[in-house]
């Protein structure tokens, strides 16, 4: 019978063995020889830290060079200099010569009132009379004592324009005559600050694209004009009117019909036809039905729109807010274009002048563009439809100068106030080429200013589309908003693992440079 094994008995004989096999480890760590050890060497150690120093501080520039913003030197005291300037940039010089068949005497005494009422504004403004040596451009001041012959019957207290930069006075050299004079000379240098309508005129652009529009109500209804002589209208009305305005703007041109163009606002059915308010005016133009999209341009594009109600809706009229019927039945759309209703001869037939029409487009044109409106000069009721005499071109010359120069100077001025007060922002070589060659085209525009105003236009406005290039480049916008916190977070993850040891093994090297010196020393004591 096999005896049997206790627990106890177990127990003791692993105890056993294990003191065996710990007693056997020690005695043969007793035995074995120490491992080899490298020879410590505190010349290699110095090298081998002075290494990773050297490849840190030969790195340091390169890196420092390519991360580093650029920022390049604009010409600040040029820019100040033209803001300084501010409110008149450029002051065209404009001469008006007297002349009176009175006599010379009556010359000279108008020529001392006129200097004395007539406030100069933005001009270098000159008067002389006879013979006497003036500057820019001229205009004539005629005072006759008798009428003087004109295609239009004269208005006794109103000047007139009798040739292209000749007025037409009545023959009174009385100081009220003067002070009419004066009103009626204030047409020659209008002011876009100062005209009531300046909000319907549309920004300086060196070209422009006017897009004409024929737009049907509804073509299903019958009654539809389908066609119309677009080429002769345009060369008849419009053609001359661009021709003028050539030396300021360039125009492309595109029309279009379309057959289907509701309405989405409120219409009154009445007796004599159908009235819309002009209230509502503002909402005629119905972007989500109507098709007004052109040709991709970078122009600023002006609408005009030939609106034709379908026949349930014929006649349709513009009542005004006094409750009378608008009898050009045609609104502007301020910067925007202009819209005539044309209503048939019938209620169903497409036959019409559409002259008429294009004489309103022609003077809705005038006016988006800012050209002078003759307030104080005698007019009769056709000379709005008429081009624009040489006068309201100079004058509107001298409104673009002031517009656009205004505008360059001070989109100059922010680019210079932004880079100054945002460190991180980066100027490179594009926007230093744009600023200063801006500022050249200002410069080359004063100097023709006095023999060519119309070309010292084009300089400004080549130096307005390089400043705005320059204001919107985007290398300028693309560290606008990149502050010192970016960077810290950024490159301290990187830096830091590798800062921390090579400072611990400069400071060991420098504590065992010191531990040697200390060694040195105490051996020469001894010997």
């Amino acid at each position: 019978m096999a005896e049997a094994t206790t627990p106890l008995a177990s127990t003791s004989k692993l105890q056993e063995e294990e003191r065996g096999g710990v007693e056997k480890i020690e005695k043969t760590a007793r035995t074995r020889p120490p491992p080899p050890t490298l020879k410590q060497d505190p010349w290699t150690r110095s090298a081998v830290t002075a290494a990773f120093w050297a490849v840190a501080l030969v790195g340091v520039p390169y890196w420092w060079n390519t991360t580093t913003i650029e920022r390049l030197q604009l010409p600040n005291q040029r820019v100040h200099a033209w803001k300084s300037k501010s409110p008149c940039y450029l002051r065209p010089p404009v001469s008006l010569r007297v002349h009176s068949s009175a006599g010379a005497a009556s010359a000279v005494e108008v020529q001392s009132r006129l200097a004395a009422y007539l406030p100069a504004g933005c001009l270098d403004l000159w008067v002389g009379s006879g013979d006497s040596q003036l500057t820019g451009t001229e205009y004539s001041l005629l005072l006759d004592n008798q009428n003087r012959p004109t295609s239009e019957p004269s208005t006794p207290s109103r000047a007139q324009v009798v040739g292209k930069r000749a007025i037409s006075m009545p023959g009174q050299s009385s100081e009220e005559a003067t002070r009419k004079a004066v009103e009626s000379l204030l047409d020659l240098r209008p002011s876009l600050l100062d005209d009531v309508g300046h909000d319907r005129v549309v920004k300086f652009a060196p070209a422009y694209k006017l897009v004409f529009s024929l737009m049907n109500e509804d073509s299903s209804s019958g009654g539809m004009v389908g066609g119309w002589d677009i080429e002769n209208l345009i060369k008849t009305h419009i053609q001359p009117l661009l021709t003028v305005l050539g030396p300021l703007h360039r125009f492309s041109i595109e029309t279009q019909v379309q057959y289907f163009a509701p309405l989405s606002i409120n219409i009154h059915l009445t007796d004599q036809g159908s009235l819309i308010d002009a209230d509502d005016l503002r909402a005629f133009v119905n972007p989500a039905e109507w098709n007004l999209a052109s040709s991709v341009t970078l122009d600023p594009v002006l609408n005009f729109i030939l609106y034709v109600p379908s026949p349930s809706h014929r006649p349709l009229r513009i009542k005004t807010s006094s409750g009378a019927v608008n009898s050009a039945n045609a609104f502007t759309s301020p910067q925007w274009g202009g819209v005539v209703i044309f209503n048939p001869e019938s209620e169903h037939s497409a036959d019409g002048d559409m002259n008429p029409a294009f004489r309103l487009f022609r003077h809705q044109l005038e006016a988006l563009l800012g050209v002078p409106t003759p307030a104080a000069l005698a007019t009769s009721s056709k000379a709005k439809f008429r081009t624009p005499a040489q006068w309201q071109v100079d004058a509107l010359i001298r409104r673009r100068l002031e517009e656009a120069t205004k505008e360059t100077v001070e989109t100059l001025h922010s680019i210079v106030k932004l880079v100054d007060d945002l460190p991180n922002m980066r100027v490179g070589k594009e926007v230093q080429r744009g600023v200063k060659e801006a500022l050249n085209e200002l410069d080359t525009a004063h100097q023709i200013l006095s023999t060519s105003p119309a070309s010292a236009l084009s300089h400004v406005s080549r130096a307005h589309q390089l400043a705005s290039k320059a204001y919107f480049n985007p290398t300028m916008l693309a560290l606008l908003y990149f502050p010192d916190e970016h960077k810290y977070a950024i490159y301290t993850p990187l830096f830091g693992p590798v800062a921390v040891p090579m400072l611990v093994s400069l400071l060991k090297e420098w504590k065992a440079w010191k531990e040697r010196r200390r060694l040195a020393a105490g051996a020469k004591v001894k010997v």
